[in-house]
C-alpha cells in the first residue's frame, strides 16, 4: 500500500512535536477526521474499551460515531494516563478546559519544525500541505484497503449511513476498523522509512 510521503513526513514531525500539537497530527494521521473535530475531541466522547469516538459534526452537525485504531487508542491511553486534566478536551494548552487552539496556527507550528514535510508536500502534491490534504489522502487510501463505503465509514464521512444500511452495522464497523487498523501499520512502516538514514 503506497502511503504518501507527506503524510509520512507528517508523522515524522508530530513525533517530535510537543503534547498538544504532536498528538494532535499524529490523531488526524490516524483518523482521517475532520480538523476541526479532532481539534475538538473530548473525552466524555471517546469509548477506549470499544474502540469508538462519538461526536457531533462540524460540517452536517449530525452525532456521528467512528472506529478508532489501535494504535490511536493507544495514543490515546497514553494520554489519559500521563496528563492531568480539568476539562474534557483532549487537546489542549489549558488542562482540557478549552480546545487546541486554532489548527491553522498548529499548522504553522508545524510546517516550521517538519522543513521535510514541506519538501514532501511540494513534491506531491505541487503546493505546501493543507489540514484537509490529510483528510483526504487518508480516505482514498482506506478506500484502497477496502471500499468507498467502508472509507466513508472510519472518517465519518457523510453518507456513511447509507453505507451501513447496505453492507450491515457490524460487517461495516468491523471492516471500517480493520482498515484503520492496515492503515496505522502502513503509516508507521513509511514514518520508519523517511526517518531511516538515506
Amino acid at each position: 500500500m503506497q502511503v504518501h510521503h507527506f503524510i509520512a513526513a507528517l508523522w515524522v514531525a508530530a513525533e517530535e512535536t510537543p503534547y498538544p500539537e504532536g498528538p494532535y497530527f499524529k490523531t488526524l494521521a490516524l483518523s482521517g477526521g475532520r480538523p476541526l473535530n479532532v481539534a475538538r475531541m473530548r473525552w466524555p466522547d471517546v469509548d477506549l474499551e470499544r474502540r469508538a469516538w462519538t461526536f457531533v459534526d462540524g460540517k452536517s452537525e449530525l452525532r456521528t460515531a467512528v472506529p478508532l485504531a489501535d494504535e490511536t487508542v493507544s495514543l490515546l491511553q497514553n494520554l489519559r494516563n500521563a496528563r492531568a486534566y480539568q476539562g474534557d478536551f483532549v487537546f489542549s494548552s489549558a488542562h482540557g478546559r478549552l480546545p487546541l487552539r486554532s489548527p491553522t496556527q498548529t499548522v504553522a507550528a508545524l510546517r516550521r519544525l517538519g522543513p521535510h514535510l514541506a519538501e514532501e508536500s511540494a513534491r506531491e502534491l505541487g503546493r505546501p500541505w493543507h489540514l484537509y490534504d490529510v483528510r483526504r489522502v487518508v480516505r482514498i487510501t482506506l478506500a484502497q484497503f477496502d471500499s468507498p463505503d467502508v472509507a466513508d465509514v472510519a472518517v465519518g464521512r457523510g453518507g456513511w449511513n447509507r453505507s451501513l444500511v447496505e453492507l450491515g452495522p457490524a460487517s461495516c464497523w468491523d471492516r471500517a476498523r480493520a482498515a484503520l487498523d492496515a492503515w496505522a501499520r502502513a503509516l508507521k512502516d513509511a514514518a520508519a522509512s523517511v526517518k531511516a538514514p538515506q
